[in-house]
């Protein structure tokens, strides 16, 4: 007879993998759990919060697991970073996808940015 826990507990960890990947690759359903886990990770990572990082040069940087809240970002490049994605970036320009698009890749050829981030 097969063991049934065993194919719950299977079953759990699947689950639980998609549901991860789902919300690394930012399903927007699984929002709360990306949040969440990126907040656990950045806490142990570097902590740029509320810093003036004014002309700053992130070219080509791997950025997972840094906090960004509610740093002075002006000017500061972001060209060809890596994970941005995956770093707090609430109270920033760069919480909306596509600003953060647009810094990582200059490539804003025949795209709208019009009303993406609020006066």
């Amino acid at each position: 007879m097969p063991d049934v826990h065993k194919s719950n507990r299977i079953a759990i960890i699947a689950s639980g993998i998609y549901v991860g990947w789902q919300a690394i690759y930012g399903d927007k359903k699984y929002q709360l759990i990306q949040a969440l886990a990126i907040g656990i990770v950045a806490k142990k990572g570097t902590s740029f919060r509320g810093a003036n990082l004014t002309d700053a040069d992130f070219t080509q940087a791997t950025l997972k697991s840094v906090d960004f809240r509610k740093a002075i970002l002006t000017r500061t490049c972001w060209f060809q970073t890596k994970k941005l994605e995956q770093t707090r970036l609430e109270g920033t320009y760069l919480e909306n996808p596509k600003v953060r698009q647009l810094v990582v890749t200059k490539d804003g050829v025949e795209k709208n940015f019009d009303h993406l981030i609020p006066s």
